[in-house]
């Protein structure tokens, strides 16, 4: 659970990191149910890391509810000098899947409430998208003090 504050309106959010373990794959389809966001991460300095993005972005379009909002994040951003995917290339295949993007320092705090305050942000900025992928109680939760929208995940 985590609260934010996005634009003076404070939601708090359910968050599933299935850090991309195999052992979790079995389980991950169902997180996806319901989600009205989805954050995919890898490692600037792994070039492998980068290359399966393209399995995730597919899982999460076969996945999750359409109008699911999708976010990429290059993460290690202060290993830069140890770079093996450059910004660039992080954009053009966010912008191909139609996904937000940017890079993030978990060990500097540089962007790492971006993505989540972008998110949320585009996720009550949708028209209906909250209302499509609303589920009955006892998932993911969105919430703001002037209303209480529940989506489900069976987990």
């Amino acid at each position: 659970m985590k609260k934010l504050s996005v634009r003076g309106t404070s939601y708090r959010l359910n968050l599933l990191d299935t850090a991309g373990q195999e052992r979790f794959r079995t389980l991950s389809n169902s997180y996806y149910r319901g989600a009205h966001g989805v954050i995919l991460v890898y490692d600037i300095s792994n070039r492998d890391s980068f290359l399966s993005m393209g399995r995730w972005f597919e899982e999460v379009q076969n996945n999750s509810m359409p109008g699911t909002i999708t976010y990429l994040v290059g993460s290690k951003l202060d290993k830069a000098a140890s770079r093996k995917v450059t910004a660039s290339e992080g954009e053009a295949l966010a912008t191909i899947h139609g996904a937000q993007f940017c890079e993030v320092s978990s060990k500097t705090r540089e962007n790492v409430r971006k993505p989540f305050i972008e998110i949320v942000d585009t996720i009550v900025s949708t028209p209906g998208l909250v209302e499509q992928t609303q589920r009955e109680a006892g998932g993911i939760t969105l919430r703001n003090a002037a209303s209480q929208v529940s989506s489900g995940c069976p987990c």
